[in-house]
Order: structure tokens, then C-alpha cells, then sequence
């Protein structure tokens, strides 16, 4: 089921399937999109600290005292400010205990986790009850987004799920130019090309690591430096033509903190995102 963008997606997904008798249980650290999806739904909404299963069965504990009829664990697939991904078998452990289906946000992960690129939930060796994703990331298609799910589920959701009703169609060549990135991604050629990035990311990870850096562990080829405070992340931005390195600084909200992340007290914390333009290494420009 394709939507104009991911956004939409994770927007359109929670308010058709799930009512006030309902609840969904979050991930602390899930993507805006899930956030405002779940804020237009009217199921009971409970949250988890990121990652912490033991939080998680507490939550679902409550949901259940609670009477929910229905509960859905909402998590990113592969947080992308973060750089890790998701404890899926775990979560999906705590589903079959609890009753609860799952629905994973993959737009960090397809194209490059798992098996043929198939995702994070792939890569675990787990099955979901809800996927989406996106084209305008390792697809290329810089936009659109989709939603799979079992066919009943998604005819009920092409009736009822407003961004989807309300909103443009994809251009048939983000469609076309899609249906080609998955062909490639799924065969030899994209074997080839996911080999290539992860070599590309242990070799960026090793080259930070011996420049001083504090790197977080993690799996996927997303490298996020955190920076401890807001003038930390300052003079980090933007692009450098003399050594071809171009780094995006993200600035969090004042009081927003993340794993691996400490802000100083009433000053918001960054991140840098660096995108490798060269060959060498750390001081000789990317």
C-alpha cells in the first residue's frame, strides 16, 4: 500500500485498526511520524525507555490489567539517530507472551539489513504483524513511503486511512525507478553493494575511533556522533570544500537527551551526520 511518503504511512497506519478499547505500547525513542500517527489515534498509549524489554513487559503488563482489547508494540526497525537496531526477537518473545502484535518502522533499515535487504526484522530472523518503509532512502526514490500487512488489513486501510484517501499519488517514475532499486537490492548486484557500504562504515567507524572519537556500538551503517552539547555541534556544520566533508549538525529540543548522549543542563544536545565524499582518512577529508 503506497503513500505519498513514509510519513504518511506511520500517519495512517494506527487511527483505522485501533479504538479507545485498544493500546499501543512505543518506544521512547521512535520516529516523529510513529509519534504523531499514535497521537491521532484514540487507543490507550503507553511508552517503554528505548530498548529495555524488562519496561517493555511492564508495559504490556499494564496494558492487559488495563483491559485493552488489542495491543500493538509500535518501534523503530533501525533508530536513525542512534544507530542501532531494534531487540526484535525479544520484542516479538513478549508479543506471543502478551497477546500483542508488532509493527516495525523500517525506513532505516530496507535496502541494506537482512537477508536481500529485506530489513531489520529480516536481519533479526523475526516476523511482524506491520511494516513500513520508505523508497527515499536506500531505494533512492527521495520520496514515498508504504505500508505491508495481510490483504484484509490493507483493504480495510486503502477505505480508512486518511492520508492515504486524502493525498497524491506517487509519480509513476518514483514507482518505476522503486520497482527497479528493489530488484537490484534483492539480487547479486545488491549483495555486492551492501558489502561495499558495510565495509565502508567499519572502515569510517575505525578511522573515527583512532581519531578520538567516542563512537556508539551499533550495527547498521548509521554512525551518529553525539555531541555533549549544544556548542559542541556549533562550528560542525555544513559543508567543507578544502576536505569534501559535509556534515549536517541535527539540533534536539533544550532537555532532550538520548543514550550515549548528556547535555548540559538547560543547553539541547547535537548531532553530526558526515557524509564521506573521499578517500582517506579522518584529517586528510572524506
Amino acid at each position: 500500500m503506497l503513500f505519498a511518503a513514509a510519513f504518511d504511512a506511520n500517519g495512517g497506519i494506527f487511527e483505522p485498526l485501533f479504538t479507545e478499547a485498544d493500546a499501543i505500547v512505543s518506544d521512547s525513542l521512535n520516529h516523529a511520524s510513529i509519534i504523531d500517527g499514535v497521537r491521532l489515534c484514540k487507543a490507550k498509549r503507553h511508552r517503554f525507555a528505548t530498548s529495555d524489554m524488562a519496561d517493555l513487559e511492564a508495559q504490556l503488563k499494564q496494558a492487559r490489567a488495563d483491559g485493552a482489547r488489542e495491543i500493538i508494540i509500535a518501534t523503530d526497525g533501525a533508530f536513525s539517530m542512534d544507530g542501532y537496531v531494534a531487540k526484535l526477537k525479544d520484542i516479538r518473545a513478549l508479543a506471543d507472551q502478551y497477546g500483542a502484535l508488532i509493527m516495525v518502522d523500517d525506513c532505516h533499515a530496507t535496502g541494506f539489513m537482512g537477508d536481500k535487504g529485506r530489513g531489520s526484522y529480516a536481519h533479526c530472523g523475526v516476523e511482524v504483524d506491520f511494516a513500513t518503509g520508505t523508497f527515499g532512502k536506500a531505494l533512492g526514490g527521495a520520496m514515498g513511503g508504504f505500508i505491508c500487512a495481510k490483504a484484509n488489513v490493507l483493504a480495510l486501510l486503502k477505505q480508512r486511512a486518511r492520508p492515504y484517501l486524502f493525498s497524491n499519488a506517487l509519480a509513476p517514475a518514483v514507482c518505476g525507478s522503486s520497482l527497479e532499486a528493489i530488484r537490484i537490492a534483492a539480487g547479486e548486484e545488491g549483495d555486492a553493494l551492501r558489502a561495499q557500504l558495510f565495509a565502508n562504515a567499519a572502515r569510517f567507524r575505525s578511522a573515527m575511533t583512532e581519531a578520538g572519537f567516542t563512537l556508539q556500538p551499533g550495527e547498521p551503517p548509521i554512525i551518529p556522533r553525539h555531541a555533549r552539547r549544544r556548542q559542541a555541534g556549533a562550528g560542525h556544520g555544513g559543508a567543507d570544500a578544502g576536505t569534501g566533508r559535509l556534515c549536517h549538525r541535527v539540533q534536539l529540543p533544550r532537555g532532550a537527551a538520548r543514550p550515549g548522549s548528556h547535555p548540559h543542563p538547560d543547553v539541547g544536545g547535537a548531532h553530526l551526520r558526515t557524509d564521506r565524499r573521499r578517500r582517506g582518512g579522518v584529517h586528510g577529508g572524506w
